[in-house]
């Protein structure tokens, strides 16, 4: 094989380089290699696991009202249990709203790009009012991260 040959690779079905009738990186390792890299991402995976339940927990049992919202289409993805109380509305209910939903008639009127706004990252803290199920308005402090 020449020396330009040796520089050609190309991916094979798993995105890894190959030299023409050559083999991948992992066929090249050792089982005990092998192990040890399925291993280190054993363990990255736990600790992935480990902080999204500290995050999941911190979330759902916060006094303060929390919603998070997919950028994407405005779908209200999670709300913790204080913020369900303060809308009044049930798990299931909430989870089938837009975020757009929460805003009072007053606040889309004062901004009717609001939709683009809500899909940018705020940078600041912006005071709104939403309305409740029950249809009484609430002043809320808006934050995005």
């Amino acid at each position: 094989m020449s020396t330009a040959d040796s520089l050609i690779t190309t991916p094979n079905k798993h995105g890894d380089s190959v030299k023409p009738g050559g083999r991948s990186p992992v066929d090249e390792m050792s089982a005990t290699e092998l192990r040890a890299r399925v291993e280190h991402l054993e363990e990255s995976l736990q600790r992935l696991e480990d902080r999204l339940a500290v995050h999941e927990r911190v979330f759902y049992e916060n006094p303060v009202p929390a919603i998070v919202y997919s950028v994407e289409n405005l779908s209200i993805l999670k709300a913790n249990e204080r913020a369900r109380e303060l809308y009044g509305y049930k798990a299931e209910e909430i989870g089938s709203l837009n975020v757009m939903d929460l805003f009072a008639p007053s606040a889309r009127e004062k901004y009717p790009d609001l939709d683009e706004r809500l899909r940018k990252p705020l940078n600041a803290v912006a005071r709104v009012t939403h309305r409740s199920a029950a249809g009484r308005d609430i002043v809320v402090s808006l934050a995005s991260r």
